[in-house]
């Protein structure tokens, strides 16, 4: 079934990409805008990962190259489809509910281009 595109961008804009990681065991550091880590797809000792959480983007700049948004991350991380990576952002407290407190914080909104 195939996931509408307002509930795509609603769910990418109500996540903080960095929490997500940091989730998945990925330790980041700030430095100005944007964060940096070891990239957890390759083996490496001096940090490559870029995060910046105003557009919602990652790249490795070192020997992997790849790079996307929460949803990319998620499939590569758990090998798995979009599908597969919505549900599970959903699930994790992604979604306004009663009984469950978000998982992770809040991006603030950026200004429309």
């Amino acid at each position: 079934m195939a996931i509408a595109n307002e509930e795509i961008f609603k769910l990418k804009q109500s996540i903080k990409l960095s929490e997500v990681m940091r989730s998945r065991g990925v330790e980041l550091k700030r430095k100005g805008k944007q964060m940096f880590g070891l990239c957890p797809f390759h083996a490496e000792e001096t940090p490559s990962l870029a995060v910046d959480d105003g557009k919602g983007l990652w790249n490795c700049l070192g020997k992997c190259g790849v790079g996307g948004d929460v949803f990319s991350f998620i499939q590569k991380i758990d090998s798995c489809s979009f599908q597969a990576a919505f549900a599970l952002l959903t699930e994790n407290g992604n979604r306004k509910s009663e009984n469950k407190k978000p998982k992770y914080k809040a991006r603030k909104p950026t200004a429309e281009l």
